[in-house]
Parts: structure tokens; C-alpha cells; sequence
């Protein structure tokens, strides 16, 4: 029987079809079910095609702790098998359980993947689960659009967060998000967030006046304040010099 026992081999289309094949005639009533809890990138030998993996029965247990030393985490349900009908139970998000039912689908073993105790899960939701595998042409366009607006924004960002502005905190907290979406490919995410930093440093450039009531009202604080603060800012910067370094 095929193995799981590292990202290297669930990455592996061939190895992840030929150990599903196996494992999932060996599921009874009660068995332990798992979905990734985000996509992987299958090699499927012309391509990536990204998508949930699932994995079910009692020998999934053994390769989903192996995973997850190599950074690969599952949440957990039951599963019960009727014939070719997989149901899944005890998942709280329905997304997960439609983008297994994708994956399964893409198997071609026959299996189909029911989720009864999950309203909204089981609606025919596999329109591309064939297809095909390089990235699609609004992908593309999503990734170079952003692209170009985070190589325009970068300057401005770097600027922002090494001044004194009143946007400085939003800005890293949006930059923090726009990172996150970018490193998963969710281009318009990032692009949305990089559109709210560019709004919020634009408002900012606009309300100079800001810079004169402040001043006035730090003339008000008393030395603990004033240590406080510093303090704080002092925290904030290391943190904003790691956003920097993640920005490139």
C-alpha cells in the first residue's frame, strides 16, 4: 500500500491517487476523516492544480501526524462509507467539505464525498475540478495587476511606516494582511488591501493639521507617559521592521 508520509508524497498526485485508493476501501462506519485545512499544490505531471486534500480511515491518523511535523494541518470529522458514498460528518465549515468533494472528483476512483449534518455542502460545486491545470487567464491578470500596484505602493508604504503618520498602526496591520493574501495566491485580497493602504495614506497626507494638535498635546505629558510610549513605539518598530523585510 502507498504511503503518505511527508508534504513531498501528498504533493505527489500519482502517490496521494494510488494511497486513496486503497485507504478509502478500508473505511467503515466511525472512521477518522481529515481535510487540509488549506490547499495543496498537487504535481499532477503537467502542472499544479491546487486543492483540498482529504484522507479517511484508521491508517490516516499515522500520515496525518506525519504531516503535520512537515507543516501540513487537518481538521478532523468522522466518516461512513456506503459503497462508493463517502459521509462526512463533524466538519464546521462547508467550504472544506466542498473543496474535498472537488478532489475527489479529480480521483476519477468513483468516490463522491456527502456531508448530511452540513447544510449548503453537499450543492453541486465541482465545475472545476477538471480543470485544467495551469493557472487560468484571469489569474494571470489578478497576479500582474497586483503586481504592478505593489511595486508602485511599496515606496509609499516604506514611507509611511517610517514616519510619525496617525495611519502608520493601519497601515501595518493592513500590510500584514496583503502579505498573508499574497503568499497564498489570493491576488485579489492583497490587491484589496494594498487599495485600502493606498487610501488611508492618501487621507493622511490630506489632514496635515493633525501634526500641530499633537504636538501641542505631548507638551501635556507627564515623564511616565512619555517613557510609555516610547516603549511601545519602540515594540512597534521591530515589528515594522519585520513587515519591512516581508515587503522585499
Amino acid at each position: 500500500m502507498q504511503k503518505i508520509e511527508s508534504r513531498k508524497d501528498l504533493e505527489n498526485w500519482d502517490s496521494y491517487v494510488a494511497y486513496l485508493r486503497d485507504a478509502l476501501k478500508l473505511v467503515d462506519d466511525g472512521s477518522p476523516a481529515f481535510i487540509s485545512k488549506k490547499k495543496i499544490d498537487f504535481d499532477t505531471g503537467k502542472g499544479v492544480w491546487k486543492g483540498y486534500a482529504f484522507l479517511a480511515g484508521r491508517k490516516a491518523i499515522i500520515a496525518v501526524q506525519k504531516l503535520k511535523s512537515d507543516g501540513v494541518l487537518f481538521v478532523e470529522g468522522l466518516c461512513d462509507r456506503e459503497g462508493k458514498d463517502l459521509l462526512f460528518t463533524g466538519f464546521a465549515k462547508p467550504e472544506l467539505v466542498k473543496g474535498a468533494r472537488k478532489t475527489a472528483v479529480r480521483l476519477k476512483l468513483g468516490y463522491k464525498i456527502h456531508a448530511p449534518d452540513l447544510p449548503g455542502a453537499d450543492e453541486d460545486d465541482t465545475s472545476d475540478a477538471d480543470s485544467d491545470e495551469e493557472p487560468s487567464a484571469t489569474e494571470e491578470r489578478g497576479r500582474d495587476a497586483f503586481a504592478k500596484l505593489k511595486k508602485r505602493m511599496t515606496v509609499l508604504i516604506r514611507d509611511s511606516l517610517r514616519s510619525d503618520s496617525p495611519v502608520k498602526t493601519l497601515v501595518a496591520g493592513l500590510l500584514r494582511e496583503a502579505l498573508a493574501f499574497e503568499k497564498s495566491g489570493d491576488w485579489l485580497a492583497a490587491t484589496q488591501r494594498y487599495e485600502q493602504i493606498d487610501g488611508a495614506i492618501a487621507s493622511a497626507a490630506s489632514k496635515e493639521a493633525w501634526r500641530e494638535p499633537a504636538a501641542a498635546d505631548a507638551k501635556k505629558l507627564t515623564p511616565e507617559r512619555r517613557k510609555a510610549i516610547v516603549d511601545d513605539l519602540g515594540k512597534m518598530d521591530k515589528n515594522i521592521d519585520r513587515l519591512l523585510d516581508a515587503l522585499g
